[in-house]
């Protein structure tokens, strides 16, 4: 790889001996956001990835009985004959089954789809284990019990009991040797990262943790690296057999605190050679300090800052919660352990990036959050503390950092932490007061997610569940692998990724073995609230925290069904090293309980007659949880050659205190209070995807075509038609479509009065004469309602359009910075996608879409204690570019079952129109 084409502006394996320590060091940082990595300013990465590890680690030794130096493997359940699951009567009515004869064995092809049958029982139906349940499928899968292991302590409330029969969970299918080109993808391997972390460390002298030390901010700390992408052009000659295989290469972020600066390298070729070097990207100071992303070591010195401001104010928290404060530290530096021990409740502080005008300063605004009754909980998430205050933290010297605008009760603000006290016990100010907040035992199920009874549901009946028949119908090169897998599925094949700051990425999906999109990968989500309260203006950008880091195990049966296919993935983010994250992505086929396609003939050569093909998609989704908030990634490929890209918005809403009965409500134009004393800010979520279509090939066209009304002249003219209205229409008024060519690089938004499509055309022309294309149809989505001067704005230049539409380049890899730097002092970006949008030419060339998609949320009192689950996506559909609907070539699915389901009835439910010939009553 040349650096000359790129202008672009983890230490170790944690020890089973480590890990009580860890705990220990970690269980002690709950005052500052144990919750996670949402709203600390820098939280301790390096023990919160530890932490995940010990987690895991605890689980799987739960589950199997291994030691701590074990290495994990989840073992299978006895084997005995499967069950076979009757199809349920629906009550009060008659009861629908399908013929006797099981299927035969068939191919991934030639098989039968998923099936959703409802589950028989109310709480005594044993779960038998399918004898072709692999050795590597997890207890849960084994006896297809939804409670298993990892699902034990995680609540959830269901519309009946976990308690079904047992259908066989299938056997993923491995896929083809050799290995797919397309492997060039992978992210990082453990033993590239290990060798990468002491390369830089022995060649540029960088602090090293291996003996647990913490780095001081004027250390040069590794903090991140990741898979740099190969250069396009390599990458595809290589994949398409014209070239060799392209060099391999790692970006990795170093906070260099001896000059200080943050500073990005290249580093390979990979695997490290003599031939291997490390290339600063950017000029000593180009990313300023204050910039830097998150990194280890911040916790211990924002404790000693906060708690000497908040122990100042140890009145003011007891009068506000009821008896509580905050007057001690985790690192020898509590100054009176005894006022502000005792209580029941407990506190986490959390710090979030704050506007300001000066760009030269890095200031973190404080927020606390009372944990009730010591639970450790995210329902601490609706018991905020109306006390608020900034810390400039610019200088490397901690002891030397400032707290000022100290707020409370939407009252300042004051100086210093004195100078509210002395407001506050002279009577100068409204009182904000939750008496009961700390009491022992205060009852705080409202906040908790705990499962509620549901009278409404009697049936004491488990809910429907999916399986597969015949097995899974897709294939997995490599369902071990934990960097890249290459999945197959009907005409579908993709390469899947998971990246440590950005999450889900996928390459080379190809359709009947034709590309489509060369990248498919998330980029970025940006949250803004706003609010008149110390927290009212907060934005934060959830790479920031690490998308992939936040990555959980998926809940099986729940995020995606039981017989789904579950991978590990390895990332690197922080200074922990590689993290291998359970269960991180499921890949799975679903029945949509509805039709692709379908039609009633009612005459006819065949006579009356339904033709129809039942909707089967592939779906791919990981849930990342950063902080508070829950986030489903989920891509889901079609069999008509389309794709659905959606995000869906979970978890706990951040909340403000508020004064019942307090006049006037200030925070009513930004707000809803949702309880006694908690308002939720309005905030919107804007995410970002990149989309590298290659419509039969790289060089396509940038195409918009929308639909508007007016005159037939009018319709003529946006055609370049020289015609008029003809004389058998009366009405001069319709719709019509209207196609342009942008012509240069361009951002646009969506405007509901014209409907529009973004496409991506090619030269090429299917046998109509039409050019192959693929649009890009935005979903319910908002634009950025924040104008574009507006910092948060320029620091997410990418929120400002639906669709961005640039000419691709490696050294324009990504919508945000590596490290998300951005975050802090907005207003003067240090990578914008704006500086992509230079007037190229969209004609004929290789294009690149950044597709945003947005939420909106005004919160209601229903989203207490957690939202219910909502969200936005896009689709990429095919236009032209098949001379007919391409699932019409698939071929026919068969309605045949497994002994999973009793499959014997006496009804005949052969389709006609007089519909199924019902048995006659006695």
């Amino acid at each position: 790889m040349n650096v000359d084409d790129l202008a672009i502006g983890t230490i170790g394996t944690t020890t089973c001996a480590d890990l009580a320590d860890i705990n220990s060091d970690y269980q002690q940082l709950s005052g500052f956001r144990q919750r996670g990595l949402r709203r600390a300013a820098e939280p301790v990465i390096v023990l919160k990835q530890s932490l995940l590890r010990l987690r895991y680690t605890t689980r799987r030794q739960a589950a199997t009985g291994l030691t701590c130096s074990q290495p994990y493997k989840e073992a299978a359940g006895p084997s005995s004959p499967s069950q076979s699951m009757t199809i349920p009567e629906t009550l009060p009515g008659r009861r629908l089954q399908q013929s006797t004869s099981e299927a035969p064995a068939a191919g991934p092809t030639a098989a039968s789809g998923p099936y959703d049958l409802a589950s028989t029982g109310g709480g005594n139906a044993s779960a038998t284990p399918n004898p072709s349940t692999p050795a590597s499928a997890p207890p849960e899968a084994a006896t297809a019990a939804a409670t298993a292991d990892g699902n034990a302590a995680s609540t959830g409330t269901e519309d009946s009991p976990d308690t079904y029969e047992a259908c066989p969970i299938p056997e993923t299918l491995t896929g083809a040797d050799p290995a797919p080109k397309s492997h060039i993808f992978d992210q990082l391997s453990k033993e590239e990262t290990d060798a990468i972390t002491y390369f830089m460390i022995d060649n540029l002298g960088l602090f090293n943790d291996s003996g647990h030390a913490r780095a001081e901010l004027t250390d040069d700390v590794l903090t991140t690296m990741e898979l740099f992408p190969p250069l396009k052009a390599p990458a595809l000659a290589y994949m398409d057999g014209s070239g060799p295989k392209p060099d391999r290469f790692a970006i990795a972020i170093v906070l260099r605190g001896s000059i200080p600066d943050v500073q990005e390298y290249l580093v390979g070729p990979l695997p490290l050679s003599d031939a291997s070097d490390i290339i600063p990207l950017h000029a000593d100071g180009a990313i300023p300090f204050i910039k830097r992303p998150i990194s280890a070591g911040a916790a211990q010195l924002f404790e000693p800052v906060v708690m000497d401001a908040a122990y100042t104010l140890r009145d003011v928290f007891k009068n506000a919660t009821g008896g509580a404060c905050y007057g001690s530290g985790w690192n020898g530096t509590a100054k009176d352990t005894e006022s502000c021990s005792g209580t029941a409740a407990t506190f986490i502080f959390g710090g979030n990036p704050t506007l300001t005008h000066n760009t030269s300063q890095r200031v973190t605004t404080i927020t606390f959050n009372l944990q009730p009754d010591g639970d450790g909980s995210d329902a601490s998430e609706l018991f905020p503390v109306p006390i608020t205050f900034k810390v400039l933290e610019t200088g490397l010297d901690n002891t030397l950092w400032e707290t000022f605008d100290f707020v409370y009760c939407n009252q300042g603000p004051f100086e210093s932490p004195e100078d509210l006290l002395d407001a506050w016990e002279a009577g100068d100010l409204d009182i904000c007061s939750a008496p009961m907040w700390a009491s022992p035992g205060l009852d705080y199920s409202w906040a908790t997610t705990t499962p509620r009874t549901n009278p409404s549901d009697a049936s004491g009946k488990s809910g429907p569940r999916t399986y597969m028949p015949q097995g899974n119908r897709f294939t997995l090169d490599d369902p071990d692998a934990v960097t890249g897998w290459v999945v197959a599925w009907q005409s579908w094949t993709a390469h899947v990724s998971m990246r440590g700051g950005s999450g889900i990425t996928l390459h080379d999906i190809a359709y009947n073995g034709s590309r489509i999109v060369y990248e498919l990968a998330f980029q970025d989500l940006m949250v803004a609230y706003s609010g008149y309260g110390g927290f009212g203006q907060t934005m934060y950008a959830d790479t920031y925290f690490g998308i992939g880091l936040a990555t959980e195990p998926l809940r099986r049966g729940y995020d995606c069904p039981l017989y789904a296919a579950y991978v590990n993935a390895l990332i690197n983010f922080g200074e922990s090293g590689p993290l291998t994250l359970a269960d991180a992505i499921c890949m799975y086929e679903e029945d949509a309980g509805t039709t692709s396609w379908r039609h009633t003939n009612s005459d006819g050569k065949q006579g009356p007659h339904l033709d129809a093909m039942r909707k089967l998609d592939f779906v791919i989704r990981s849930v990342a949880t950063v902080g508070n908030y829950d986030y489903v990634f989920e891509i889901r490929l079609h069999q008509d050659g389309s794709i659905d890209v959606n995000n869906q918005l979970a978890g706990y809403m951040t909340s403000q205190f508020r004064q019942p009965g307090s006049e006037p409500f200030l925070e009513s134009p930004f707000g809803v209070q949702v309880q006694q004393y908690v308002v939720a800010g309005l905030h919107d979520h804007m995410m970002n995807w990149k989309v590298d279509l290659d419509v039969t090939g790289i060089n396509n066209t940038f195409v918009v075509s929308d639909v508007t009304a007016g005159s037939y002249v009018d319709a003529f003219q946006a055609a370049g038609i020289n015609a008029s209205k003809p004389g058998w229409h009366e009405w001069d008024i319709l719709k019509y479509i209207r196609t342009s060519q942008p012509g240069k690089e361009v951002g646009l938004n969506v405007d509901s009065s014209k409907p529009s499509m973004w496409m991506f055309s090619s030269m090429e022309t299917n046998a109509w004469g039409n050019n192959k294309s693929y649009a890009i149809i935005p979903g319910n989505t908002i634009p950025q309602l924040l104008p574009h001067w507006h910092p948060y704005t320029k620091a997410g230049a990418w929120t400002k359009y639906n669709i961005a539409v640039t000419q691709q380049k490696d050294s324009e890899p990504r919508s945000v910075s590596w490290g998300t730097y951005d975050i802090y002092n907005p207003q003067d970006p240090v990578w914008s996608l704006d500086n992509f949008l230079n007037g190229e030419s969209t004609d004929d060339k290789d294009l690149v879409a950044w597709v945003t998609i947005g939420a909106l949320h005004v919160p209601r009192s229903e989203d207490v204690p957690v939202i219910n689950n909502f969200g936005v996506g896009f689709s990429i559909q095919p236009r032209n570019y098949f001379d007919s609907l391409a699932s019409m070539t698939l071929a026919t699915d068969t309605d045949a079952y497994s002994a999973c389901a009793d499959t014997s009835s006496d009804e005949d439910l052969t389709w006609s129109l007089a519909g199924p010939q019902l048995p006659t009553s006695s």
